[in-house]
């Protein structure tokens, strides 16, 4: 039976190597996203390839490749959860975040590749195996929870996601049992993990792309399918809040499209079935409700030509046209309205 694991454990790792070098230099999908999940792939891989070595050699596997497998363990939580953060996006930059996060793997390595994990007394060794464990499932049930708060924008997006997280789980409780059980064999983890780089492979083959926020969004003769609008939609909405863009006095539908990781086409269309508005006229709308906001804040209304370049307005006579077509007044008399109810 072991060696029946082993060979498909191998499979799965030869395949994961394929699979990572597609994810490193495909032009499809998004960069970001792509790469995480080659780190994702990648740390799996050595953690595997580690089982594999320590069943076919036994006492013989050298300690820096038991030290890596471990640490490689150690970098699956994190990768998981920040693959699942960028891909429903849009999340902030990762940098020094993602760092801190992949320490612990770090420091692993870096003290175990020193002091002999195997010589470690067995209670000292069960109690640092188990510490990698808990750091594993912390971070799916962590990432579980970013799902579960998305699952009403995106059924279709959480479900690929929880296939891969259920799996991911799997995976740690074939880990889990071999410690407590003694019949019951780590290699099967590798089966899963397999399984893991198939459904990546299927996703990738299916979709033309990997998984994004933006689903695989396909034209028809009626458009888009409502739960693409609806995501695009929200999307848009949780970065206009996030990091409001429309204040950009040079933003474009294509700049605005790529930082959604969506086509052009796409946002145009979301844009005008959900809000009914072209791109012009949703972001002149978002701008002039911040003009309204800061006009009824500045106490003097010398200030609004200040506003309508803080907004993001280009010139004062578009300022004033947008301004109009919206409240249908002046600037000016929208704040002598509101300020001076009874005058």
């Amino acid at each position: 039976m072991g060696h029946v694991l082993v060979w498909f454990s191998l499979v799965g790792i030869l395949n994961s190597l394929l699979l990572v070098l597609y994810l490193v230099f495909t032009k499809k999908g998004t960069r970001k996203t792509n790469l995480l999940l080659a780190g994702l792939i990648l740390a799996l891989s050595v953690r595997i390839g580690k089982s594999v070595l320590f069943f076919v050699f036994s006492n013989h596997i050298y300690g820096t490749v038991l030290t890596l497998g471990l640490s490689g363990f150690l970098m699956v939580g994190p990768l998981a959860y920040f693959f699942v953060r960028e891909t429903i996006g849009p999340a902030p930059k990762l940098g020094m975040t993602m760092a801190c996060h992949l320490l612990p793997a770090l420091l692993f390595f870096s003290v175990f590749l020193f002091i002999s994990y195997q010589d470690l007394h067995h209670l000292v060794r069960n109690l640092v195996y188990h510490s990698i464990l808990l750091h594993y499932i912390v971070y799916l049930v962590t990432t579980n929870g970013l799902l579960i708060k998305f699952k009403d924008e995106s059924s279709h997006l959480v479900n690929q996601l929880s296939i891969m997280l259920g799996l991911l789980a799997l995976i740690w409780m074939a880990y889990l049992l071999n410690s407590i059980i003694p019949f019951f064999h780590y290699l099967h983890g590798g089966i899963l993990y397999c399984a893991i780089v198939y459904v990546s492979f299927l996703l990738i083959l299916n979709k033309g792309e990997l998984i994004t926020s933006k689903k695989n969004i396909k034209y028809e003769k009626s458009g888009l399918a409502p739960e693409d609008i609806e995501l695009i939609s929200s999307k848009l909405e949780r970065l206009i809040e996030a990091e409001a863009p429309h204040l950009e006095p040079n933003l474009t539908l294509a700049k605005l499209a790529k930082r959604l990781k969506v086509t052009t086409n796409a946002l145009s269309q979301a844009i005008n079935s959900h809000f009914g508005q072209s791109f012009n006229s949703y972001i002149a709308k978002r701008r002039i409700q911040d003009a309204k906001r800061k006009l009824l804040e500045e106490p003097s209304p010398k200030n609004i030509t200040e506003i309508a370049y803080q907004v993001g307005f280009n010139s004062l006579s578009t300022f004033y046209k947008a301004f109009n077509k919206e409240e249908g007044c002046t600037p000016s008399q929208f704040k002598k309205k509101h300020l001076e109810p009874n005058s």
